[in-house]
């Protein structure tokens, strides 16, 4: 690799000595290889294996910024021991039919949780399921058709929060 554009800029500065040249062309190309190297880095967050511990290890992606992705993975249920500190948590597209009461144990710091394509059925929803999620603020269930009947427990999802219809029998 030969900078033609950089090597004449440096070779004409007056604080550069001559004979420093030499050492200078060869470090160009390390030094920009590793800047490179550090502009990817800062483009993309690091993505890892959550850290789950049995058979569900391996079963979702996390960030460092807490975002969780366990989207389209053929998941039945939501995975257990998903880390606490995750803020937003992807589950779409699944095969979820069912939320228990513990089905979000310990998340208690989601604040987005993405329930979107999953075929839930309201019989399996626990009227508690969404309890533990104090922090939430955005749920999405685009594409989630609530087979059946017992919406009620929309009623207390929202923690005293208005919902604008009435369920009838």
């Amino acid at each position: 690799m030969h900078f033609t554009r950089i090597t004449p800029f440096i070779s004409h500065c007056h604080f550069f000595p001559t004979s420093s040249m030499g050492v200078l062309h060869q470090l160009l190309p390390v030094l920009f290889l590793a800047g490179l190297a550090l502009q990817a880095s800062a483009a993309a967050p690091s993505t890892y294996s959550c850290p789950m511990a049995g058979p569900n290890a391996g079963l979702c992606m996390c960030t460092a910024a807490g975002s969780g992705d366990c989207s389209a993975r053929g998941l039945t249920f939501v995975p257990a021991g998903l880390p606490t500190v995750l803020t937003s948590l992807d589950l779409s597209n699944n095969a979820i039919s069912g939320l228990t009461a513990s089905s979000f144990q310990g998340l208690s710091a989601v604040t987005s949780l993405n329930l979107r394509g999953n075929p839930l059925k309201t019989p399996n929803l626990a009227t508690t399921a969404f309890a533990p999620l104090t922090a939430l603020r955005s749920l999405d269930m685009t594409d989630t058709p609530l087979y059946c009947c017992g919406l009620e427990w929309l009623r207390t999802f929202g923690r005293g929060l208005a919902v604008p219809w009435t369920a009838t029998s």
